[in-house]
């Protein structure tokens, strides 16, 4: 099996949208207060919006025996004008997933690898992202790429209903 990093392309929306599914499911199973289920007319759209727009990077991980077995998302992002931040364009990786009957390969390495590879390409030497605080496989992942924590963010719900 040969996993190659390429650029996401219209004929991968199916293949991206099924793997767009299962993280969607993860991170809704353990966070349900905060992630709805989409319909799969909305999932499938928001998907063909990342790969259509050119403001956004899409990688895929194409496997010769299994075809489309992961995806990276992001998309740069300026950061700064005012006086006490450090004006500066970052790539923010919004989404990565493996297909689970794929992982443990090193396949999530290789996407964000390509994605740091493509930022370099624009000038761009800063990759910010979000991880969800019981995502342990993802945070080990980042750190391991050598990203670091430098902010949490925090959350309070007052409203007794959710």
């Amino acid at each position: 099996m040969v996993v190659v990093i390429r650029d996401a392309t219209q004929t991968d929306i199916p293949a991206l949208d099924t793997l767009f599914g299962q993280i969607e499911v993860f991170h809704r199973v353990r966070e349900g207060d905060f992630f709805v289920e989409p319909t799969p007319e909305a999932r499938f759209a928001l998907v063909a919006q990342w790969v259509e727009a050119d403001d956004r990077k899409v990688l895929v991980a194409d496997d010769d025996e299994a075809g489309v077995v992961g995806m990276l998302h992001g998309f740069v992002r300026h950061i700064g004008g005012v006086s006490v931040v450090r004006e500066r364009d970052v790539m923010v990786i919004d989404t990565i997933v493996v297909d689970e009957n794929h992982g443990r390969r090193g396949i999530g390495s290789q996407l964000m690898t390509a994605a740091h590879e493509w930022g370099k390409t624009q000038n761009i030497h800063e990759f910010q992202l979000g991880v969800w605080a019981f995502n342990a496989g993802a945070i080990a992942l980042y750190e391991k790429l050598g990203y670091r924590t430098y902010q949490y963010r925090m959350v309070l719900n007052t409203d007794a209903d959710t």
